[in-house]
């Protein structure tokens, strides 16, 4: 689902030197799944909490320029200038799910419980524009209900999560529920 652009790819290269887990992506690749385009490509490189300040200063002294090094999801968010490219290093929760290992790429499961935890941060919070994400989502590929759950329960949202989907009316509700 996600497709990597060179940049993002040279990202992944970099990281991976240095963190043994990485995830990357960008919210542009998200578009075909929302009404209002992004137009702002935010780029999102997830590594494990140890290889987070490492990763970042790589990317300074390669000259990278409009990185940030999330510690506070919103003051970044308020203070990130006009760039089209920003790219953000975070903490990748634990044992996130992930579409490609060797290319970083994310499952679609685990960027529909991002939004849903961190939508603000993506610009796209708790809004109309999720919820077409997340119709689009369903009725288009193949969402795995036990591995969004459990993501989702990692992130200690799935209870709200869920509500939102059986909203939604994508799925039958008992499928959102253990068997």
């Amino acid at each position: 689902m996600i497709e990597q652009g060179d940049r993002e790819k040279e990202l992944v290269r970099i990281a991976r030197k240095i963190a043994d887990t990485v995830c990357v992506w960008s919210i542009r690749e998200l578009n075909p799944l929302v009404v209002h385009q992004r137009t702002r490509r935010l780029i999102f490189v997830e590594v494990e909490k140890g290889a987070m300040k490492r990763v970042f200063e790589e990317f300074l002294d390669r000259h990278f320029r409009n990185v940030y090094l999330e510690t506070d999801t919103k003051w970044v968010m308020s203070h990130v200038g006009g760039s089209d490219f920003n790219v953000f290093v975070r903490q990748l929760v634990s044992r996130a799910p992930l579409e490609d290992v060797k290319k970083g790429i994310p499952s679609l499961e685990k960027i529909i419980v991002d939004l849903f935890e961190d939508g603000f941060v993506y610009g796209m919070s708790r809004t109309p524009d999720l919820a077409h994400l997340v119709r689009n989502a369903f009725t288009t590929y193949s969402i795995d209900i036990r591995t969004l759950r459990t993501y989702a329960r990692r992130r200690g949202n799935y209870d709200q999560l869920s509500q939102f989907i059986e909203w939604l009316a994508v799925v039958p509700p008992e499928v959102l529920y253990d068997p």
